[in-house]
């Protein structure tokens, strides 16, 4: 008996990649460069208290979670750039 194994489809793959991405903050920083990280650091002086504490106090980015969607933005990079971002800082 042969059995097929029907192949995942590219998003599903895609979206259960993104689910296991996590990096300390620190290799974030790294992956995303000072000049990125720098419109970040721009943003925080005039950020909400509590934006700034997403900002300096996170323990774990996960590509998941909105703090990172919402860094995405203020870098002004794509999803598809901000997962290269991940796959590049898990291996610092």
């Amino acid at each position: 008996m042969i059995i097929k194994i029907k192949p995942i489809a590219p998003e599903l793959a895609l979206a259960t990649e993104r689910a296991g991405m996590a990096c300390t903050p620190l290799q974030g920083k790294l992956a995303i460069g000072e000049i990125l990280w720098g419109k970040v650091m721009a943003y925080r002086d005039t950020a909400t208290w509590v934006e700034q504490m997403v900002i300096d106090d996170s323990a774990m980015w996960r590509r998941t979670s909105q703090d990172i969607q919402f860094i995405g933005y203020l870098i002004g990079v794509t999803d598809l750039e901000m997962d290269d971002f991940f796959r590049l800082a898990i291996t610092l």
